[in-house]
């Protein structure tokens, strides 16, 4: 009894920084840098806390607060994680009380994913600086996720040849992608080489977390409804089944490797084709 005594005593910091240790080399690189942002709030909230003193009402408080700047879905996932950490924290010995079992996560609303009409593309990047604009055209145009466009660096694409080789570390999936840019990607890149040195990152971004909250005020300016900056791989997505392009080289394209994730994105019908559909044009 003295030696369980003892083993939970542990404070929560240490523990973190064991586990984070543990998960470094058995995980995505994307999915351990969301472990290291969530921890970073437990330590907030208790890091001189011994592991068996954080409660479930401490829990509750945390979620709490987190919901109130934060979507509901985040919050889910904080919960996630956190209760990963507990299940490993008991798995080696280091505590028998996981608090985390009672807890509920947030209830996270079913969102419908849209695409953008070229039209509605047009009205946004109307708002957006030439920076932020050229960073939602290659989006568009190569489906890839905000934070692979981020890390891009000119090394990665060869302009000569029109394509991109990107490494695993900057692709969610961990795995290297090779793929033709398309002739607008490609002329965006050339135009954007001819003014700078084509050395180190192509879209040079302070913070990408600041994105979008930058594309949410394009998009309320532009008076279009509401749409985040992920929906421009679902616009992706939209215009490779417009062009007849088969599933699977869509999701080699823009690195996707969920089969039931994709055919929801490349299902997404929106209002235009079921009017083209019926022989009708839309008219506004």
């Amino acid at each position: 009894m003295e030696t369980a005594r003892k083993r939970t005593t542990l404070t929560l910091e240490p523990a973190v920084t064991a586990w984070l240790a543990h998960q470094g080399p058995r995980i995505r690189p994307t999915s351990f840098e969301k472990c290291q942002n969530h921890s970073r709030r437990w330590l907030a909230d208790w890091g001189n806390r011994a592991l068996n003193e954080i409660t479930t009402a401490d829990l509750d408080k945390h979620l709490g607060k987190r919901l109130r700047t934060c979507s509901p879905g985040t919050v889910a996932l904080d919960l996630k994680i956190l209760k990963g950490f507990f299940q490993w924290a008991i798995r080696t010995g280091i505590t028998d009380y996981n608090p985390t079992l009672n807890v509920l996560p947030p209830r996270v609303p079913e969102r419908t994913p849209r695409a953008l009409s070229r039209k509605e593309e047009q009205e946004v990047l109307a708002y957006l600086p030439p920076k932020w604009g050229n960073m939602v055209v290659f989006a568009i145009e190569t489906g890839l996720r905000v934070r692979t466009i981020c890390e891009l660096t000119w090394e990665m694409v060869n302009l000569e040849r029109g394509w991109m080789r990107l490494p695993g570390h900057c692709l969610k999936s961990g795995r290297q992608l090779e793929a033709p840019l398309s002739k607008r990607a490609l002329e965006l890149l050339k135009a954007l080489a001819a003014v700078c040195r084509a050395e180190g990152r192509i879209f040079e971004t302070a913070d990408r977390h600041w994105i979008g909250r930058i594309w949410r005020n394009a998009v309320r300016k532009a008076g279009i409804p509401p749409c985040r900056f992920h929906d421009l791989r679902v616009t992706f997505f939209s215009r490779c089944r417009q062009r007849g392009v088969p599933i699977e080289v869509a999701m080699a394209l823009s690195d996707h490797h969920s089969i039931a994730v994709a055919m929801k994105v490349y299902r997404c019908v929106d209002i235009r084709e079921y009017l083209r559909a019926m022989g009708r044009e839309e008219t506004s």
